[in-house]
């Protein structure tokens, strides 16, 4: 079935066609992000601090990774598959059994890897909700919760003051 987006035929799903639309994500983040400070090339920019990420510290963690990454074949494989590499997640498990202390220890089984935060805010969202449900979070918040919460899911953010 094709679809009608912005004037156009789109072969998008409705679910899709609402994720691409211009405000679906909050276009003031891409706004920042697509407008960052650069010393050299965009002085009079954004340094951004609403996101996991610091634009002021590039050179060095390319000097960092360009002189310490050692990276084993193995990495460029699909290694031990969906759930994250069974050595990270026997560290996290360790890690987190002696930090947290929890009254049953954490396996390595019970750890799932993601490629980044909002994938796991999403997954939670998706495996524990169910469309039109309620995800309750404090505010503040970080911005990039909603959508990671509520875009795809289709469950419904409730901001709790604290």
């Amino acid at each position: 079935m094709s679809l009608q987006m912005n004037g156009q035929l789109s072969m998008l799903a409705r679910r899709a066609q609402a994720c691409a639309a211009p405000d679906a994500i909050g276009s003031s983040l891409w706004d920042v992000i697509n407008d960052l400070w650069d010393s050299e090339n965009n002085p009079n920019s954004y340094v951004s601090l609403g996101i996991a990420e610091n634009s002021l510290m590039h050179h060095e963690l390319a000097q960092h990774i360009a002189n310490n990454l050692k990276l084993p074949l193995r990495a460029l494989t699909y290694g031990d598959g969906p759930l994250g590499s069974k050595r990270l997640r026997d560290a996290i498990a360790r890690f987190l059994n002696r930090r947290l202390k929890p009254v049953s220890n954490l396996r390595p089984e019970h750890i799932i890897i993601t490629n980044g935060v909002s994938h796991a805010i999403e997954h939670t969202s998706w495996a524990f909700c169910n469309p039109g449900d309620g995800f309750l979070f404090g505010r503040p918040y970080y911005g990039a919760f909603h959508p990671d919460i509520s875009l795809r899911p289709g469950v419904e953010t409730v901001t709790v003051p604290f």
